[in-house]
């Protein structure tokens, strides 16, 4: 059969694999307890739970979405044997793929070995953080909670790899700018330049990143250099390059894509207000008020607290988008940012309980996504392997027996 020229797009040579599946999940989970019980010691133990860790994940997600209608589109734009329109038409303003694209092609499963890397990259950052603030027992737990959010759905399990690299490349921007870590100049530069390579997303994905320096600075942050700061400045500088190259080269596609998506695309996503993402705003909120009930935060406080008003803000933002979806309010671009604004909720999310040293309070909202999760893996049901596209749908032969046409 031809390939189809709209999605759902074709699925085959897939299967099923609970046993597989559940066995990766488990790994990632013992990982987890072990690099807990090392603690905060430089233990080998740790350092080997954590490659386990990862391997795992990138595992667990490069065959989980070998089934979903993106990696399939991908695998088969970047073919060069089958392609019959130029790449650069297929996924204009994005550079990144063009170049990459033949490496692509020689790897195991394509594009889906690509996904299981960023996914791994997204468990990473998790790890990274707990590390950076000196809480390591809690890295496999930070990453767990990462890559299980329902949040996220959209990037990990639905295989949105394109802009969830970009959201990623941009979350030393939003690092720096929000104060969570200390950042090289450097560092961010490249990250912004290469993330507007990526996905056409990440320009406004950019422009989420440096909101928090829009909020207002009540108290000094220990570690993060003053206002008039050389980092600063260098941020601003950065920020008129990025502003040039999108008006001279990125403002044209996406334009056109967005008055595409407003007047022709009605499709829209409904996971940011499924049930349980429901559930785990409400666990979010819940271990709020417990910390501020414990702590003695009262209302002021909690209102000059830089990490209290990021938070707010994009629980607000996390809460428009869920309102846009539904009204049906133009969902089918504000979905699109759901994930993002739910990436950098979580890392606030992170640092607000690591700040009041109540990180045992995240347990509830880690565990909504974990029962999910294990529901899914270790007990699969309704899933229409080779009939719908769906995540934990797995390949059925080795790589080299694939077919790409």
């Amino acid at each position: 059969m031809p390939f189809p020229t709209e999605s759902p797009f074709r699925i085959d040579q897939v299967m099923e694999a609970p046993w597989l599946m559940g066995l990766l999940f488990s790994l990632q989970i013992l990982a987890s307890i072990c690099m807990s019980a090392a603690g905060n010691r430089r233990h080998r133990l740790w350092w080997i739970a954590l490659l386990l860790f990862l391997i795992s994940t990138a595992l667990f997600f490069t065959l989980g979405c070998w089934g979903t209608s993106d990696i399939t589109k991908l695998n088969h734009f970047m073919d060069p044997l089958v392609r019959s329109v130029s790449l650069r038409a297929l996924l204009p303003a994005e550079p990144f793929w063009w170049l990459f694209a033949p490496v692509v092609v020689g790897l195991p499963y394509r594009m889906a070995l690509v996904h299981g890397l960023v996914a791994a990259s997204y468990a990473l950052l998790g790890v990274g953080l707990a590390r950076a603030w000196r809480v390591q027992a809690w890295g496999g737990w930070f990453a767990l909670l990462i890559v299980t959010s329902p949040m996220l759905r959209g990037f990990l399990q639905n295989a949105h790899t394109r802009q969830a690299l970009a959201a990623l490349l941009a979350v030393p921007l939003f690092l720096t700018t929000a104060g969570l870590l200390r950042r090289r100049t450097l560092a961010v530069i490249a990250s912004v330049g290469v993330a507007l390579t990526v996905h056409l997303a990440a320009v406004p994905t950019l422009g989420l990143a440096v909101l928090p320096m829009a909020m207002p600075q009540a108290r000094a942050i220990r570690g993060f250099p003053p206002q008039r700061s050389r980092l600063r400045a260098s941020l601003i500088i950065v920020l008129l390059l990025v502003a040039v190259f999108v008006a001279t080269f990125l403002l044209p596609p996406m334009l056109s894509k967005v008055i595409a998506y407003a007047q022709h695309n009605s499709f829209f996503s409904p996971y940011p207000v499924k049930p349980v993402v429901l559930r785990g705003e409400v666990a979010l909120l819940g271990g709020v008020l417990i910390s501020c009930f414990r702590k003695g935060i009262g209302f002021k406080q909690f209102v000059r607290c830089r990490w209290s008003q990021l938070l707010s803000l994009f629980v607000v933002l996390y809460g428009f988008i869920q309102l846009s979806i539904v009204w049906r309010i133009l969902p089918q671009i504000t979905f699109r940012f759901a994930d993002v604004v739910g990436l950098f909720l979580l890392l606030i999310a992170l640092q607000w309980f690591r700040h009041y040293q109540s990180l045992w309070l995240l347990l509830p909202l880690l565990l909504n996504g974990l029962l999910v999760w294990a529901k899914q893996v270790w007990s699969p049901s309704g899933l229409n392997c080779g009939v719908d596209d769906d995540f934990l749908c797995i390949p059925d032969r080795l790589p080299w027996l694939i077919r790409y046409d």
